[in-house]
């Protein structure tokens, strides 16, 4: 039962996390937020990806981490998702090596505050996680976020293509 509860309550924090930022964001900077259904699609579909890396088998490519799927797919895909989505809904422009260069301080920020939040749920004995592991999560999550990116400016270019 508390894996379950500890499961919905990140999930619905993946989903309200984007929206929050994006409309503290949106008032700080006093920009308009129009509220479409692209504003909801990327927080959602993070909660669900968050969900299915949590039941991806391991590739148990070393015997240090048990969880490199799960970072890969949960923190990487939700890293780069979450990126996207901010520099889209503030309507920054921001070039290809811009995006390139700044999505690994993103990364690395929601890597970081994921591990802390780890230690944290530890410490307090609400939840048992593996502390052993922290670079190779780190790692996982950096290379999932590129993965993704590149595969997103790829069907982008490809898209574009396909339209001409």
């Amino acid at each position: 039962m508390l894996h379950f509860l500890l499961t919905a309550t990140i999930t619905l924090s993946i989903v309200a996390a984007p929206l929050f930022a994006n409309l503290l964001l949106h008032k700080k900077l006093k920009l308009e937020w129009n509220r479409d259904v692209y504003t909801y699609v990327i927080p959602i579909l993070s909660g669900l990806i968050y969900i299915l890396a949590r039941h991806l088998p391991e590739p148990n490519i070393t015997n240090e981490s048990g969880t490199l799927a799960q970072h890969f797919v949960g923190g990487g895909f939700i890293s780069a998702l979450y990126m996207e989505y901010l520099i889209k809904e503030l309507k920054f422009k921001i070039p290809f090596f811009g995006r390139l260069l700044l999505l690994y301080p993103f990364v690395s920020m929601m890597g970081v505050t994921n591990e802390l939040l780890e230690f944290s749920v530890t410490k307090l004995h609400i939840y048992a996680v593996d502390g052993t592991d922290v670079w190779w999560d780190l790692f996982a999550n950096t290379l999932g976020a590129y993965s993704l990116f590149f595969i997103y400016e790829i069907s982008k270019k490809y898209i574009q293509n396909a339209k001409k």
